[in-house]
């Protein structure tokens, strides 16, 4: 018999459907976002001025972002199909 387990973060290894397991990372990818816009940038200063983007922080384990269940659920999203399509 083979057998389908997948490892998931927080959860081990499940026996789930391709669509529980896409319900699952949706959940924790709507969850797991970054405590800032991505795009915010601080003006720290040195002998010369530098623009540097702070740390993004996951807003719900505080560890540095994409945290690994936001890693774990965009691996295991389904792609859009103009993403997924082979160049003619």
């Amino acid at each position: 018999m083979v057998s389908n387990l997948r490892y998931i973060p927080g959860r081990d290894d499940v026996d789930w459907s391709r669509s529980t397991l896409q319900q699952h990372a949706r959940r924790l990818w709507d969850a797991h976002r970054p405590d800032r816009a991505l795009a915010e940038y601080r003006l720290k200063w040195f002998l010369v001025p530098r623009i540097s983007p702070p740390a993004a922080v996951c807003r719900v384990c505080l560890t540095a972002w994409p945290c690994r269940y936001a890693d774990w659920a965009g691996d295991n999203l389904p792609r859009p199909a103009a993403a997924t399509a082979s160049p003619r």
